[in-house]
């Protein structure tokens, strides 16, 4: 079995032959991979910035496969032989005191949690088991292989769901996101979804900005929004980059009554400076948001990924990505790490 592989030693991925998964426990499924994405938490896994990562796990933690086999306590009625179905890859106890106060609405939260792809191994292989609490069946028709990016589009909606009350209350709402990287076009793609036009997304490279242009959505150049120009100002800023500096920026282009979003991670110690006369000159709101609620808005996440394919809003080729399978992947990689292209994705 082929399997790409984390070594936080040498700090690179590796394309490893690994034995078929052991036998399953009576709670697991086996899956035979279709698909998985590679994203920038994989970057950072790499390059051993993620704490608490396992050393040698395989990677993989947006990733769709059809079902070969299933343990002896899986109802097959619910998880039929042969039936495609996507994998949630965080892990929550459902008993610490985090898990008690908000399962249901934050267990993203939960002291003890873990995740496959990063603790535990993911679905960067040609076959990886899950516990069955952790995949979840898609519609029969979802044949393309942009159900792979049922994940991150959670992740995405956990944050448009948090901010959707705010932007609610504007008339005919400006956004801004900075960073088009695939997370940042994502961004875009949503609010193109929900219904609104005046998109605006800005990076420092052209390339991406290209790729923005031709979804439909405007751009600025990062040296004009560093200007002076007050009249410039957004409703809905979402800082996908994960550079500190850029929430400096937020809030001096945020509108009055705007809600910034801050959705890219940065590093844990990374400071910047924000002049608090501005968040109360303009009753701004600030926003945090980290993965999803694993339950209730993962499923509600699979519906909302069919609606927007049926849109044709997730044509991979209209975002560039990469699509290599195991004889090239590490080409993949490289252009990857190079920022070549926005977003790799493992067809298998």
């Amino acid at each position: 079995m082929k399997a790409l592989v984390n070594s936080l030693g040498e700090k690179r991925l590796k394309l490893a032959e690994r034995p078929l998964p052991a036998a399953l426990d009576g709670d697991e499924v086996l899956l035979k991979m279709v698909a998985s994405g590679v994203c920038g938490t994989d970057l950072k896994l790499v390059e051993g910035k993620i704490s608490g990562a396992s050393d040698g796990v395989i990677m993989g933690h947006e990733s769709v496969g059809d079902i070969v086999e299933v343990g002896a306590n899986v109802d097959s009625a619910l998880y039929p032989i042969g039936s495609r179905v996507v994998m949630q890859p965080n892990i929550v106890c459902g008993n610490c005191p985090k898990c008690d106060k908000y399962q249901g609405i934050n267990d993203n939260f939960c002291d003890n949690h873990s995740a496959y792809g990063i603790i535990v191994d993911g679905g960067l292989s040609e076959y990886a088991k899950f516990n069955k609490r952790n995949v979840r069946r898609i519609p029969e028709e979802f044949t393309s292989i942009s159900s792979a990016l049922i994940e991150p589009i959670a992740c995405l909606l956990h944050g448009f769901w948090r901010i959707e009350a705010a932007v609610a209350e504007v008339r005919q709402p400006k956004f801004l996101v900075i960073g088009a990287g695939m997370i940042g076009l994502l961004w875009c793609r949503i609010f193109q979804c929900e219904g609104y036009s005046d998109i605006f997304c800005t990076d420092q490279s052209e390339e991406r900005m290209k790729i923005a242009e031709n979804l439909g959505v405007k751009t600025v150049k990062s040296s004009d929004l560093s200007g002076n120009n007050h009249d410039d100002t957004y409703d809905v800023i979402i800082d996908c980059t994960g550079y500190a500096p850029c929430l400096t920026l937020a809030v001096e282009k945020v509108a009055k009554g705007g809600t910034i979003l801050v959705f890219g991670c940065c590093a844990e110690k990374a400071v910047t400076e924000v002049r608090p006369f501005q968040l109360y000159e303009k009753e701004v709101r600030i926003m945090g948001s980290i993965i999803y609620e694993t339950e209730k808005e993962f499923d509600h996440a699979i519906e909302y990924v069919w609606k927007m394919e049926q849109k044709g809003l997730l044509n991979l080729d209209d975002f560039k990505i990469g699509k290599y399978g195991y004889h090239d992947v590490e080409e993949g990689w490289e252009k990857l790490m190079k920022k070549e292209i926005p977003k790799l994705i493992l067809i298998q």
